[in-house]
């Protein structure tokens, strides 16, 4: 088991009271679902490959403590009874469809789960601002740039977590756009969030567009948020096989400025 304490004097991360409880970043009903599992959570940077944080463990659970008793068992307890039982539909198949409120829980999830992991790393580390994870709370509002998508695993049986910091590769004005890509594998479902920052000094006409290494992707993944249509066909067409099929969705982006 990994717990990661970071003092009861730290604030929430979602709001503003004391950090006083220890949050389960892999939910207790998933790591029963998986018993046996490991986790670890890495972060690496794109391009020079730099390896922020890595924490393997002979355990699955992953635990936080930088969240409030409030956060931890008022809104973020009501969305883990809204997302469980989508999850488990799709980890066993038993849907082949998911309409708007689902694919929304989804990806509120997701987020949620990608800001909790990051508050693994020292607070200079983190890409989510106080502000985008107080939004999320208080109404459910993406950071911007937010894109979420969910696939189907096979030859997978455990828990995976990978982060990817994205830089583009040329300057913008006197900074540099950057994303931050959180891909999760458990057992046959996979979801992986993108969210993109553009520095203060960029125009608003200046466009940044995140390429995407060649693959199957129209066939493979499944957009969950923004919601293009009102609902989506579950199962898609193809699927990650094993961890070398994860690997290949966890390297997918790539940031060029145009």
């Amino acid at each position: 088991m990994i717990e990661l304490s970071m003092g009861s004097t730290r604030k929430c991360i979602f709001c503003t009271e004391t950090a006083t409880s220890i949050e389960d970043a892999w939910p207790r009903w998933l790591l029963r679902r998986l018993p046996g599992s490991r986790s670890s959570i890495m972060y690496a940077e794109r391009g020079a490959g730099a390896v922020l944080e890595s924490w393997p463990t002979k355990s699955a659970a992953i635990r936080v403590k930088r969240v409030c008793g409030h956060c931890n068992n008022g809104w973020m307890s009501r969305l883990e009874n809204r997302a469980k039982p989508v999850i488990e539909s799709l980890i066993d198949d038993r849907r082949d469809a998911l309409h708007l409120k689902s694919m929304q829980s989804i990806a509120v999830w997701a987020v949620k789960t990608a800001m909790v992991l990051e508050s693994a790393l020292p607070p200079s580390e983190w890409f989510f601002t106080d502000q985008e994870r107080e939004r999320l709370r208080i109404d459910e509002s993406f950071p911007p740039w937010t894109s979420v998508w969910i696939a189907k695993c096979v030859e997978h049986s455990g828990l995976y977590s990978v982060c990817k910091r994205l830089r583009d590769t040329e300057t913008v004005g006197a900074e540099t756009a950057t994303a931050s890509v959180t891909t999760m594998a458990f057992a046959t479902l996979a979801i992986q969030t993108r969210t993109m920052r553009l520095s203060s000094r960029v125009l608003e006409n200046t466009r940044v567009t995140v390429a995407e290494r060649a693959g199957p992707w129209d066939e493979l993944i499944l957009q969950v948020w923004p919601t293009l249509i009102d609902q989506v066909s579950w199962l898609p067409g193809m699927a990650c096989r094993g961890e070398a099929g994860l690997h290949e969705l966890t390297e997918r982006f790539s940031m060029a400025s145009q």
